[in-house]
């Protein structure tokens, strides 16, 4: 009897840890046995002197997290700076290229207006000259009509001085009308020529000042692209963003590590964010300029939130053990301002307080998920360990292969390789 009473504790412990880990699993299936929170949501005041940001207007907007990931390996490592230092020296670069761009642009245009120009002479200067012989040949006419005869004036044969005169100045004129006429056909056809060249050379003249277009609003946006980035490198924020905890803190690359036993739950996956240990009731901040999504409650991440960056990435932060004021979905807030406490709440109840963030890049075509996963609602989660030891001021690792790789670059000399994913 005691060992039926026992067998059917243990059945029933099984019974219950199974229930409660399946009201933390994230499937659908299970979304009606999700446990409603432990009473209201917990709002509390930031800590005396804590800072408060105030708004930068006219502030360059932090560039999209994919600059961080083209930081090439130096040794074993990374420095903190050198993704953005590299990636300032291909902006500057592509500047130079947009202002090449610019003054051939502007030559050509140049060259296109000169030519022009010269059309426009020649076609004046073609249309005197068909004017003059035209009015030569009517004048001719009028005198020919006046004194009857078709070919020779008589005023100009009566003042002849012989017969062999009178019949060589009938020779000349008749000679002058075909050379008026042969004159009036070869101006006309140039005058045919030249107008053709001109509307081609006006076609060329408009395609032109679109390249010129073109090419300057490149170098406006390859000018304000060098101006961001050199606002990561002065800015001790990183060009608009902070590390999410005000406080000790220690942290590791967990990415991929399980989060759930796989002997009971087929629904077990890998750890997509990064876990920032520190004590309970550590400030969080936002880690980037945006608007508040979902603010609330959440069986697995417990009182959590959304930031959705100005930049393009939203963050995910779970595990909070209260909110800052007026804090809501829809809110705007700026980085570094206060957004609660770090605490253990959701399915990390009774564990080791922390802070689990989350980053998800804009579902880009030209960005390659990692390895198992597919573009979602929130965009492409990636590693977010690199930003983190960026933010922190420690040297960024190797780029991790849960990124989007950069592309590759031509070489005849070195081949660049990618570690394997962490297990």
């Amino acid at each position: 009897m005691r060992a039926k009473r026992r067998w059917a504790a243990v059945v029933g412990a099984v019974a219950f840890a199974v229930a409660t880990f399946a009201t933390a699993s994230p499937t659908a299936a299970q979304a009606a046995a999700v446990p409603l929170p432990p009473g209201p949501m917990p709002v509390l005041p930031a800590p005396p002197g804590f800072p408060v940001p105030a708004p930068v207007f006219g502030a360059p907007v932090p560039p999209p997290l994919d600059w961080l990931t083209a930081a090439k390996t130096a040794g074993t490592a990374v420095t903190a700076k050198q993704g953005a230092i590299q990636q300032l020296a291909a902006a500057r670069d592509a500047v130079r290229r947009a202002q090449r761009s610019v003054r051939t642009s502007r030559a050509h245009l140049a060259e296109v207006r000169e030519g022009i120009t010269g059309a426009r002479a020649r076609i004046a200067q073609l249309e005197r000259s068909r004017a003059t012989v035209i009015a030569r040949e009517r004048d001719r006419a009028v005198r020919a009509y006046m004194s009857g005869d078709d070919a020779v004036m008589i005023a100009d044969l009566i003042s002849a001085s012989s017969i062999n005169d009178q019949a060589r100045r009938a020779i000349y004129a008749n000679a002058g009308q075909d050379v008026d006429a042969h004159n009036v056909e070869a101006i006309e056809a140039d005058l045919h020529h030249d107008k053709a060249i001109l509307v081609a050379l006006e076609s060329n003249e408009r395609a032109a000042a679109r390249a010129l277009r073109v090419a300057s609003d490149g170098l406006s946006e390859a000018s304000q692209n060098v101006v961001v980035l050199t606002a990561v490198l002065t800015d001790a924020s990183h060009g608009g963003r902070v590390f999410p905890v005000d406080g000790p803190f220690e942290f590791d690359d967990s990415w991929g590590n399980f989060r759930a036993d796989l002997a009971v739950d087929t629904q077990s996956h890998g750890h997509d964010a990064t876990d920032i240990m520190a004590a309970g009731g550590t400030p969080v901040v936002a880690i980037e300029s945006g608007t508040l999504d979902r603010v609330g409650w959440n069986a697995l991440g417990g009182w959590r939130l959304w930031i959705k960056g100005v930049s393009g990435t939203s963050y995910y932060y779970a595990h909070l053990s209260s909110y800052g004021p007026n804090l809501m979905e829809g809110v705007p807030v700026l980085a570094g301002q206060y957004l609660g406490t770090v605490g253990n709440t959701g399915n990390a109840a009774g564990g080791p307080t922390h802070l689990h963030i989350e980053v998800h890049l804009p579902n880009n075509p030209w960005i390659i998920p990692p390895p198992g996963t597919l573009p979602g609602a929130d965009g492409i989660v990636v590693n977010p360990y690199p930003l983190l030891c960026l933010l922190a001021g420690a040297p960024v690792p190797v780029i991790p292969p849960s990124d989007p790789l950069p592309p590759p670059e031509p070489s005849t000399t070195t081949t660049s390789t990618v570690p394997p994913r962490a297990t």
